[in-house]
């Protein structure tokens, strides 16, 4: 009898160990598909996936396990060794971050955390997106740099328009004493060079400062068609211009002096990029900006905007370097052609007139750079900004 109520107590503990197990069970698989976080579980000795939950699924773009499975197999093998080395010895791994590809080809950079379970053969990892938070960092540090080179800028432009400025002078009253022919050529030449480079310099300083002048209102087709007409000259023959400029008497509220200079560097850049020939095409139209463009573009607000377009159909900008081409000093150009600073001039500019660009290239078939300037009324005050 004594043996038998021993039996019935050993059976009554194991079914309340077996229905307490259930319950952990019941209770961990809740707080694996419920938790805001990515969970999955991987093979120990692979990298199979045995289980994902369904805020991994939504934070890859996926519906099933199976392609969670094919999206981990896009995760670098030197990071996966270098995971499965930290849990071999360690056990657990924190905060390490991968990259991966998402099911809509776009990448996500992911912090995986993780735990090895060796005797149920086994993984458990934790994935979080951190894919803005890096964004985000990535534009501090670039902020960051721009200070930095803002600050290293002005402190050589300085110098070097303190050292330039005598040359000028000196050149000038050299040719006062020599009249030859040979001895003014080179003075001239002298001269010319050092007003290039006061020129660049000042460029530098504008960049750095931030530009000033006397805001007016102006007709925006007729800037345009003025600084084209005056561009032509510099044109080489096998470049066609079509112009698309209709008579519009929209008004926008600059100053005129920094808006030639923009179009001048714009039509420039789209000279120097058909080196082969081509065709620059200019146009003007009004357009509205509502609040779902507005924020798909850096700078952009909402409102009533005038648009200058300049394009080309010449060697187009590699996606790559589409981010950078507004930062100064950075160019595709050899050194004797560029030195870099014009797009982040004009960039400078059209933000001092609250306005915004945007870029559409593709190799091999040309570049389009928008304008957009806010409209003004007649009736707006003129002012110094």
């Amino acid at each position: 009898m004594a043996i038998v109520q021993s039996k019935r107590r050993e059976m009554t503990a194991k079914q309340r160990e077996l229905e307490e197990l259930a319950k952990s069970e019941l209770k961990y698989r809740n707080l694996f598909e419920n938790s805001l976080a990515g969970m999955v579980r991987l093979s120990s000795d692979s990298w199979d996936v045995l289980d994902a939950n369904r805020a991994l699924l939504e934070m890859l773009g996926v519906k099933t396990p199976e392609e969670v499975k094919q999206i981990f197999r896009t995760i670098p093998t030197a990071d996966r060794d270098q995971i499965f080395t930290a849990l071999k010895y360690q056990g657990t791994i924190k905060n390490f971050e991968v990259t991966v590809r998402r099911f809509d080809t776009t990448e996500a950079c992911i912090s995986f955390s993780g735990m090895l379970f060796p005797d149920k053969g086994y993984i458990e990892g934790v994935l979080i997106d951190v894919t803005e938070q890096k964004r985000l960092e990535a534009k501090h540090l670039h902020t960051q740099r721009m200070e930095s080179i803002g600050a290293l800028a002005s402190g050589m432009a300085h110098d070097l328009k303190n050292l330039l400025a005598p040359v000028k002078v000196a050149t000038e009253l050299l040719q006062r004493k020599y009249r030859d022919k040979t001895s003014r050529s080179i003075l001239t030449f002298i001269g010319k060079s050092a007003e290039h480079s006061i020129d660049l310099v000042q460029q530098v300083l504008s960049f750095v400062r931030g530009v000033e002048g006397q805001y007016v209102p102006l007709q925006a087709a007729g800037l345009l068609r003025q600084a084209l007409a005056a561009m032509k000259e510099t044109l080489p023959s096998n470049i066609e211009v079509e112009c698309t400029v209709p008579d519009n008497q929209a008004l926008l509220l600059g100053d005129e002096t920094q808006l030639r200079q923009v179009l001048v560097n714009l039509i420039n850049n789209a000279k120097d990029a058909m080196p082969e020939g081509g065709c620059l095409k200019v146009a003007f139209a009004c357009e509205q900006v509502n609040t779902a463009m507005a924020e798909t573009i850096p700078n952009a607000v909402a409102g009533s905007f005038v648009v200058w377009s300049i394009a080309d159909t010449g060697i187009g900008i590699p996606p790559e370097h589409i981010e950078n081409i507004f930062e100064p000093f950075y160019t595709t150009k050899e050194i004797s052609r560029g030195t870099g600073l014009g797009l982040s001039i004009v960039a400078g500019i059209i933000k001092g007139h609250k306005g915004f660009i945007t870029v559409e290239s593709l190799v091999g078939k040309g570049t389009a750079f928008h304008i957009y300037l806010p409209e003004a009324q007649d009736s707006q005050p003129i002012h110094k900004r």
